[in-house]
């Protein structure tokens, strides 16, 4: 049975990748959560035919790397050597995401996917030499799918402030497109519309917030307040995002999990504003997050009412809660 592995930091091309091989396959696809299968199920997939056509292709995404880790238990002993030697047309295809490059280049290293006699497509987003021109050549090929016709002041723009974030750059293009319907973007309306500094920024804040990263934390707010973001708009800002996090971990009390079924409750279309809200939901517990509410309301009432240091005293609020 042939095997096929993606795996990489950045999401949106993966994600891309998986859309060619469901469009452009005369195949019967099936996408699989690797966290759901159990031994059965994946042996299963080789012997499986469809109705469809001569062959499967099963996307699973995430099932190598829970091997790895579920290493110990036994479950998995040979699941993958016993799949390569069965003689079946179908095809699985891995799909293996990762937050830093580090972790991608490790489970390379894993004995697991060495002894894997099968080809590896790594996705990652460019760093280091060359990649400020690979990631513009790529902004240039969105803007042409989207009909726009960007300034290289905008392109820059646009790669700067999304901190190379593929799926911020794209959701901001193809809200360009929409409000242009294609063509060129005047400087007034592209100031206006792009959002992404804050956004990332935001994202960026609350993440070495919630990790306990001190340093990080106070270098973001010396750059916004250098850029004269004001303590309350930031307070604004951060008690948005908190409200929709709490918000998304109601919904998964009622038992609602599907990143669709959130996105139609929440009314947050953007794909890469919905995965970090999930993200953040999952991780960080309510009581905090409720506790953190609680505090910046108290410092937005404190920052209006009495007069004192607000940029040195809103430092030290984040550094101890």
């Amino acid at each position: 049975m042939k095997f096929n592995i993606i795996c990489g930091t950045n999401n949106f091309l993966i994600e891309e990748e998986i859309s060619k091989i469901e469009k452009d396959s005369e195949f019967e696809v099936a996408k699989l959560a690797g966290s759901n299968l159990n031994r059965n199920d994946i042996l299963l997939i080789s012997s499986s035919s469809s109705m469809f056509s001569e062959k499967k292709i099963g996307i699973i995404q995430g099932f190598l790397q829970r091997i790895i880790l579920e290493e110990k238990s036994g479950d998995w002993d040979n699941v993958l050597s016993e799949l390569e030697q069965v003689d079946s047309p179908n095809e699985i295809v891995f799909v293996e995401q990762f937050d830093e490059e580090s972790g991608q280049k490790r489970f390379q290293k894993t004995n697991l996917i060495r002894d894997l006699n099968c080809p590896i497509d790594v996705l990652n987003t460019p760093k280091g030499k060359g990649s400020w021109a690979k990631i513009k050549e790529w902004i240039s090929e969105r803007e042409e799918y989207f009909g726009l016709k960007l300034s290289d002041s905008q392109k820059n723009f646009l790669l700067d402030e999304s901190n190379r974030n593929f799926d911020l750059i794209d959701n901001e293009l193809e809200k360009l497109s929409l409000f242009s319907g294609g063509g060129q973007i005047h400087h007034q309306d592209f100031n206006e519309l792009v959002s992404l500094s804050k956004i990332h920024i935001n994202f960026d804040l609350l993440d070495n917030f919630f990790g306990g990263n001190k340093k990080e934390v106070s270098k973001i707010l010396v750059g916004l307040f250098k850029d004269g973001v004001s303590v309350n708009e930031l307070i604004g800002l951060l008690n948005s995002e908190l409200h929709k996090i709490l918000e998304i971990q109601s919904l998964f009390n009622e038992g609602i999990y599907s990143k669709s079924q959130i996105s139609d409750k929440t009314g947050i279309k953007s794909e890469f504003y919905i995965n970090k809200l999930i993200k953040s939901a999952r991780q960080v517990d309510q009581k905090r997050l409720l506790h953190i509410q609680h505090d910046l309301l108290n410092f937005d009432i404190k920052s209006k009412t009495e007069s004192f240091n607000q940029i040195l005293e809103f430092e030290l609020l984040l550094s101890l809660t």
